[in-house]
C-alpha cells in the first residue's frame, strides 16, 4: 500500500484552522455534539482527535497538539 495525500476540502481546512486558534477540545465537543443530535457516523468526532483530548494536548491554550507550541 502506498502513501497518498488527499486535499482537504475547504470545510476541513476550515475545521482545522479552528481547532489550531480555538483548541481541539472545542472541535471534538461539536462535533461530538452533532453526531449526538444526528447519529450519522460522518459526524462522530475522529479517532484521532479525541486522543488527542484524552491527553489533554489541545493546541495553544496547552502548549501541544498538532505542534508543540512555545511562548
Amino acid at each position: 500500500m502506498g502513501f497518498f495525500y488527499r486535499r482537504r476540502t475547504i470545510d476541513e481546512d476550515h475545521r482545522y484552522r479552528k481547532s489550531i486558534r480555538h483548541g481541539i477540545d472545542v472541535g471534538y465537543y461539536v462535533s461530538e455534539q452533532r453526531y449526538k443530535e444526528t447519529g450519522d457516523p460522518a459526524d462522530k468526532p475522529s479517532p484521532v482527535i479525541e486522543e488527542k483530548v484524552k491527553q489533554g494536548h489541545l493546541a495553544r491554550k496547552t502548549g501541544k497538539g498538532w505542534y508543540e507550541y512555545t511562548t
